[in-house]
């Protein structure tokens, strides 16, 4: 029999990888709610990465915030640490909390300085681009600001095939910002429709729970992926064992080890890697 216990290598991960996202691991919770965690605090955390940076044509930087927003604009450019600026969950150890803009539609937003403002600065990111979008006030007084359809106008005027969520067949619906705020609050989508009668859901879009869909659906191909291996190992012990030279009764473990870019299986003893791999 092999030894291998896939779902508890990924859990060892977890332990391991959460602290860096300012994030405890639970043991109470099961290892795919911590798993659904992870995902969303690591969504919610732009990696250290160097970013061209685009802005939109719409983008008004406020005069008292010109300087702030250099520097932050170099951040970005160099791949800084980005933490500060980000929602104050993150700052808190609470980046595992749903942000349901950046849910709904895969938008950030950044205080223009640590200590925060009134004014923030919204924006898109991939591993290694920013999408710069508009400042607007946020606070009391201002709930419509994380529904403001605006936004999704901006990245479809300028960057219309990185614009995710777009659907056809179905019309946007006309609501007031009071109207889209409920839903939001709600964990309800609504599709928004463009000038053109282009109409878009979000990128990724709100579950039940207020999670992104697309870490729910990640969430589920991990576990299916971690399943699939284990039966795929356990069923094929005879020529795991002959291409690893461990005979019986021989004791034989196979490990999974799981960094925050890949993942791989390994002979633990001889640290021998097996010529199978897996997607993190």
């Amino acid at each position: 029999m092999i030894n291998a216990n896939f779902l508890k290598d990924w859990n060892d991960f977890l332990q391991r990888e959460m602290p860096a996202l300012g994030l405890r691991h639970d043991p109470a919770l099961s290892v795919e709610d911590n798993t659904l965690r992870h995902l969303n605090a690591k969504r919610r955390t732009p990696r250290q990465e160097p970013r061209i940076v685009h802005e939109a044509r719409e983008l008004k930087i406020p005069p008292a915030h010109a300087d702030d927003y250099a520097v932050l604009k170099k951040l970005i450019r160099d791949g800084g640490d980005l933490i500060p600026y980000l929602s104050r969950d993150i700052r808190n150890n609470l980046a595992d909390r749903n942000d349901r803009l950046l849910n709904a539609w895969g938008i950030h937003h950044l205080h223009f300085r640590p200590d925060g403002a009134r004014d923030v600065l919204f924006a898109k990111f991939t591993d290694t681009e920013a999408f710069v979008l508009q400042s607007l006030p946020h606070g009391a007084g201002h709930p419509d600001t994380w529904v403001e359809t605006s936004l999704l106008e901006i990245l479809h005027n300028n960057w219309p095939k990185g614009t995710g969520g777009r659907i056809t067949g179905i019309a946007g619906e006309v609501l007031t910002s009071s109207q889209r705020v409920a839903l939001r609050r709600g964990n309800a989508n609504f599709a928004t429709e463009m000038p053109d009668g282009t109409v878009y859901i979000g990128d990724g879009g709100l579950s039940a729970s207020g999670n992104c869909v697309l870490d729910v659906r990640e969430n589920d191909k991990i576990f299916a992926d971690l399943a699939c291996w284990q039966k795929i190992i356990e069923d094929n012990e005879a020529n795991i064992r002959e291409a690893l030279g461990v005979p019986l009764p021989q004791e034989l473990s196979i490990k999974l080890m799981v960094t925050p870019d890949s993942c791989w299986l390994y002979e633990p003893v001889s640290q021998r890697p097996l010529a199978l791999t897996l997607r993190p």
